[in-house]
């Protein structure tokens, strides 16, 4: 087999992939590249570079087109009937029905001692509660420090990230308290 046939492998399970992306309902925007795996390794299969030899039909550059177009369809449709029945826990239909949940941004300032300082706090807050976690502006200084954030979530999450905060120990401040310069520390 020359480059010849290599090009054309490639390029039939590039073919291929595409045409399993139209046919049917895809899922996902990725299921082209799922059909041209599967194609690329089912052409490979019946080109005989895996094991598998016929020679049926047309032959160009050593290659027998034949058995490997069926082998190509055959894997990468395999593979996306497979993907498509198995491959994601939502179906299209059910995405479109979820009503897209209440974003809230909140900002506040976590005032921390020096016990407190080598605490992840806010990847916690980011892995437990799936908020978005933003630093605004941060001071460290000796024993003490204070990192202003812009939380970003459910309001059920950002307020879960918050009394996180709290329950370990740090001082919230609100955004008016600590611009304002009063300063008032909330527990």
């Amino acid at each position: 087999m020359g480059f010849g046939a290599v090009v054309l492998i490639v390029a039939g399970a590039l073919l291929i992939g595409g045409a399993c992306q139209r046919i049917g309902h895809a899922r996902e925007g990725f299921e082209w590249q799922i059909g041209a795996v599967g194609a690329l390794y089912g052409e490979l299969l019946a080109s005989g570079l895996l094991g598998l030899t016929l020679s049926l039909g047309l032959v160009v550059d050593g290659l027998s087109l034949i058995p490997v177009l069926i082998g190509g369809i055959a894997g990468g449709g395999l593979l996306v009937v497979a993907f498509r029945a198995f491959g994601s826990r939502i179906s299209a239909a059910a995405r479109e029905q979820q009503a897209p949940a209440a974003v809230t941004r909140r900002r506040a300032r976590l005032a921390y001692s020096e016990q407190l300082i080598d605490q992840p706090i806010l990847d916690t807050m980011r892995r437990r509660f799936g908020v978005s976690v933003s630093v605004c502006r941060t001071q460290i200084s000796g024993d003490h420090g204070w990192v202003d954030v812009e939380l970003v979530g459910s309001a059920e999450a950002v307020e879960m990230a918050l009394a996180l905060a709290r329950q370990s120990g740090i001082n919230l401040l609100e955004p008016e308290e600590h611009e304002s310069g009063a300063g008032r520390l909330a527990a």
